[in-house]
């Protein structure tokens, strides 16, 4: 199972991937190109109602080294699924967590890893007090680069306005080490790696930087090339549980 820390290998690729749920209403929901509005709860073989716990379970069962929840709710300025997130914790596995900026009721574990997006932030300054309270805790920090078709997703004009890799430089200038890149046009789409010329950009101008991104896999090769662009680990949802067309791993399907 992979750590917060631990380098996968090309000899397991399921254990780069962490399996993304998406809470909303307290269903895992399947997300389709960042139109939150319409999302429905995840049908598939281990649940037909979006149960987010028999999901996670059906991740795991099939290799995948670790979750990845975004909490839309939380970071839509709703009330956060603590219970659930908890819940989801442990099931043992490392747990990478996006609820936007709020406050968490989550169990002190070096498994749990919190995730801040640039849409719920104006500036890369608020994440400074976020950072030292959430690590007292013994949660890490990754920074999220949201995007839309290559556009950066900022809470403020400012943000916005950046490339991708300006944003990178600038955090990892001011301490990050842990970035990840998502495109939201890509999300559930099965439209391949969109995210891939910047992963590319950064990690040529910052080869030490730890990169995650996904967003649009289909299949064992999409992974393969963002670790080839410089990422360390890889968001696959969709390919996983299949949402509207189940798609296929290499010669099976997870």
């Amino acid at each position: 199972m992979l750590s917060t820390t631990a380098e996968p290998t090309d000899d397991d690729p399921l254990a780069s991937v962490l399996g993304v749920i998406d809470l909303k209403g307290g269903k895992a929901v399947h997300a389709v190109r960042g139109n939150r509005d319409s999302y429905r709860p995840v049908c598939c073989a281990a649940t037909n109602d979006g149960d987010p716990i028999a999901l996670a379970q059906m991740y795991l069962d099939s290799g995948v080294g670790g979750l990845y929840v975004a909490d839309l709710d939380a970071i839509t300025a709703g009330a956060p699924h603590d219970d659930l997130l908890n819940r989801l914790a442990d099931l043992g596995a490392p747990i990478w967590i996006d609820a936007g900026v709020v406050d968490l009721q989550l169990a002190a574990s070096d498994r749990i890893v919190r995730v801040v997006g640039t849409e719920s932030i104006a500036s890369l300054e608020e994440l400074v007090p976020l950072r030292e309270r959430w690590s007292a805790r013994r949660h890490g920090i990754v920074l999220s680069i949201d995007l839309r078709e290559g556009v950066v997703l900022g809470g403020s004009p400012a943000l916005a306005s950046q490339t991708a890799v300006e944003i990178a430089s600038e955090a990892i200038g001011s301490g990050f080490r842990r970035l990840i890149t998502l495109d939201l046009a890509a999300v559930g789409a099965a439209s391949g790696t969109l995210t891939l010329p910047i992963c590319q950009a950064i990690a040529e101008k910052h080869p030490h930087v730890e990169l995650t991104s996904g967003g649009g896999i289909r299949t064992l090769a999409d992974i393969y090339v963002l670790k080839e662009g410089g990422c360390r680990y890889v968001l696959v949802g969709t390919a996983l549980h299949g949402g509207r067309k189940k798609l296929s791993f290499g010669g099976g399907t997870c």
